[in-house]
């Protein structure tokens, strides 16, 4: 179960996690809410940005939910990223789920104060015609493309082409990531359960960089 209230039915939740890769089906972490963190996409990409694979679920002004399973981690830039465990579906007024097609790799873009790119998060197609758009600012507006090539039996998931956002969520799938200085953390505990890599690192002429700073154990 999420750790907090989604806004779609439960029998949703449980449909879109089984479609999710099993890795990822254990755990759902509350990212962002426009209700909650209000409608910014300056916040909103504050909260998802390298916090792992997600998913991403709107409820458009005329009550149709639709969403899509972003693989990889939200990452700034003016490139396409993701893999193709991702998908995008439609939750109501009925539920249909799109899998990628491997005709391109267009399946997650987030920019935002650009001049030469499109400012907004985009899952699937082209830019200006994605299969989900969901425009930085104004922030509240979107769109969904008559066609995707990204996705296999796409069809377009707001009523139209064009809609208003009455609820946007985001979900990080999964366990965290590690930051780096927890990555690091790790790394000093490991090797202090380990003498043996310990010694192998110091034969070859390599130290923990964290080694010099240790307070000294107690007497």
């Amino acid at each position: 179960m999420p750790d907090y209230p989604a806004f779609i039915d439960l029998s949703h939740i449980v449909w879109i996690n089984s479609h999710l890769p099993q890795k990822y089906q254990h755990k759902w972490r509350f990212l962002f809410s426009s209700h909650i963190h209000g409608e910014s996409f300056s916040t909103m990409a504050g909260r998802i940005i390298d916090q792992g694979p997600s998913i991403l679920i709107i409820e458009d002004t005329n009550g149709y939910i639709f969403g899509g399973f972003a693989a990889v981690a939200w990452s700034m830039g003016p490139n396409f990223t993701g893999t193709d465990e991702s998908f995008l579906f439609a939750a109501a007024p009925r539920m249909r789920m799109y899998p990628a097609t491997n005709y391109n790799d267009h399946y997650q873009y987030i920019n935002h104060h650009t001049k030469t790119l499109p400012n907004g998060l985009l899952m699937g197609g082209q830019f200006n015609f994605g299969g989900i758009w969901v425009n930085a600012d104004p922030f509240g507006e979107g769109s969904s493309a008559e066609s995707c090539s990204t996705y296999r039996g796409y069809r377009r998931l707001s009523k139209e082409p064009t809609f208003r956002i009455r609820s946007l969520e985001l979900w990080g799938v999964g366990d965290k990531p590690l930051t780096e200085k927890e990555k690091e953390e790790r790394d000093v505990s490991v090797l202090d359960t380990n003498p043996e890599a310990k010694a192998i690192l110091e034969l070859a002429g390599r130290t923990r960089h964290s080694e010099g700073i240790r307070e000294p154990p107690p007497l």
